[in-house]
């Protein structure tokens, strides 16, 4: 009668894990801070959550001293985890504020790993790398 109690207790236990963990509810995204270098940009993709199609992830970049940093030319191209397709590379400038935005492009709904590259004048290409997963 124990032994049948915890079974069934267990058997319950994966059975509320599994449907949580296939919950259809999307939270929003929190933006995430990525530093390389002298760089630190923190990204924010809009919508949020990501959806498929079309996105933009906006960039606040700043350097060591924590000062923004305008007019640098910034490069993103995203590739799928699974297939490793590559889409198109897009590119943003600032307004001249320290803010930027990227536009990106997600056809189905799968990992994307984007490749952020930032380019300043007189200064070494900064290398950034941001996961993007849309619903």
């Amino acid at each position: 009668m124990i032994r049948r109690f915890f079974t069934g207790a267990a058997l319950a236990v994966i059975l509320a894990a599994g449907v949580t963990g296939c919950s259809t509810s999307h939270e929003p995204v929190a933006s995430k801070t990525v530093a390389v270098a002298d760089l630190t940009a923190t990204i924010t993709p809009t919508p949020n959550p990501p959806q498929t199609g079309d996105n933009t992830l906006t960039l606040i970049l700043k350097d060591s001293a924590g000062n923004l940093v305008p007019n640098a030319n910034i490069s993103a191209t995203a590739v799928t985890k699974l297939t490793g397709n590559t889409g198109a590379t897009e590119s943003a400038r600032s307004d001249g504020n320290g803010s930027y935005r990227v536009p990106i492009h997600t056809p189905v709904s799968e990992l994307y790993f984007v490749t952020l590259t930032i380019q300043r004048t007189g200064r070494k290409d900064v290398v950034m790398k941001y996961g993007i997963k849309p619903v």
